[in-house]
């Protein structure tokens, strides 16, 4: 098994370097068809547990038999595989890394075995006991009992909190990373937090709600493929959306059962919260249209947004 040196985590590649050797996980890899200059390339994604850059492989020019070998064994190249590359480091249009076939750069798949996953996958920076503590906190603060108790059913169910602990909150965009979708979480929850003490006519405990429980469908959305969190295909399918409020919906229903008194009302702005959130220019079916959801809209927007710019940020001096 070979552990990746230091010097080739993409959070310490410096600019106008040549890699030789070094590994990364592919998060996309695609045919982007030929330039305007006439030259056939592949557009990929890939990186490590310290982040993720894109770049362009270039094809042999003039053999139309090479060209077809080498977009055959590209074609072979799927996303969560760890690849080793020669090739260049530096920025351009398209990226960062550049793989041209003409100067004798490579990228060949390396076998499972042959590579340390915890060199790909991202761990949360923050102690999971220490922020799930945040969370049950900013719960038992709520005044609402049904929504209380809503929460608070989630909170007890030990599947739920294990999966939440090490759920990532993306897949490469933000919160890419084990235990990212709990930070996620926590951080709309502040937000929140912080909107309703300049909006007092807010409904705390309905936004707070809202906010813990936005994207818990995103558990059921994301797997871990060795050195890469892949999607399932439920999310095409259905969408993190409508399976958070699902999966909210079923809660309800099994604490109506026990008698909680959880009006249909309130159910409905919740829902209207969770399925409203991303805004109908990020995808939702309805826009926000009350106070709460408009605040979780952007509040979710702005850690999502921050988070994946942060992300995108070559160190200092690069």
């Amino acid at each position: 098994m070979e552990k990746k040196p230091t010097e080739h985590f993409v959070r310490n590649l410096k600019l106008d370097t040549r890699l030789s050797g070094a590994l990364f996980a592919v998060a996309s890899i695609r045919d982007g068809g030929v330039s305007k200059n006439g030259k056939r390339y592949f557009s990929i994604r890939m990186g490590d547990k310290t982040g993720y850059r894109s770049g362009t492989i270039w094809l042999h020019e003039g053999s139309a038999q090479q060209e077809a070998a080498e977009v055959s064994k590209l074609e072979l190249i799927k996303l969560g595989d760890v690849v080793r590359v020669r090739c260049l480091y530096e920025k351009f249009n398209n990226g960062w890394f550049k793989i041209d076939f003409a100067m004798g750069h490579q990228i060949d798949i390396v076998p499972a075995g042959g590579y340390d996953p915890a060199d790909f996958l991202a761990v949360s920076p923050y102690d999971t006991k220490t922020q799930l503590k945040l969370l049950n906190d900013a719960i038992a603060k709520m005044q609402s009992e049904p929504l209380r108790t809503l929460c608070k059913s989630f909170l007890e169910d030990g599947k739920f909190i294990e999966q939440l602990a090490k759920a990532p909150g993306a897949q490469t965009q933000h919160h890419a990373y084990q235990g990212g979708l709990l930070d996620h979480i926590l951080e709309v929850m502040q937000l929140c937090e912080t909107c309703c003490t300049f909006h007092k006519d807010l409904d705390r405990d309905l936004l707070i709600t809202g906010a813990f429980l936005h994207d818990i469908g995103k558990m059921r959305v994301y797997e871990y493929k060795e050195s890469a969190i892949v999607i399932k295909d439920v999310d095409s399918l259905i969408g993190h959306l409508t399976l958070s409020h699902t999966m909210v919906g079923e809660k309800i229903r099994v604490l109506r059962e026990k008698g909680v008194d959880f009006q249909e009302d309130l159910e409905m702005l919740l829902a209207h919260l969770i399925l409203s959130h991303h805004g109908e220019e990020g995808g939702s079916a309805v826009r926000p249209k009350t106070p709460e959801a408009v605040a979780l809209h952007h509040a979710d927007n702005f850690d999502s947004q921050v988070a994946k710019e942060i992300g995108r940020m070559p160190d200092a001096g690069q």
